[in-house]
């Protein structure tokens, strides 16, 4: 079994184990993708996330509206279906949630 690791650093404490060299490393880079990925969710605050929220829910139309903008352009915002909203939607009032508001 193969290990690499930083020796000091932001990801000091981090190690790739594999079986080959390669291996331990992808592994690594998963694990500081991963790492990065929680540090910036952890820091977004409540104020941001509702800020987004917000502002989605100002620039989203009626689902009918959805579809005949879609129809036109193809897209609306970057979505294709109108339950993308939706899930970014549940899943901003979810940290909202896990964030200490409402």
């Amino acid at each position: 079994m193969k290990k690499v690791k930083y020796e000091s650093g932001k990801y000091s404490r981090l190690v790739g184990k594999g079986k080959t060299r390669e291996e331990a490393i992808e592994n690594l880079k998963y694990k500081i993708n991963k790492k990065d990925r929680t540090d910036l969710l952890n820091s977004l605050t409540l104020k941001e996330v509702n800020a987004l929220f917000r502002s989605l829910e100002c620039m989203v139309v009626s689902k009918e509206d959805f579809n005949e903008f879609k129809q036109a352009e193809g897209e609306v915002l970057g979505f294709t279906s109108y339950e993308e909203i939706d899930n970014l939607s549940s899943k901003l009032l979810n940290l909202i949630r896990l964030l200490g508001g409402e």
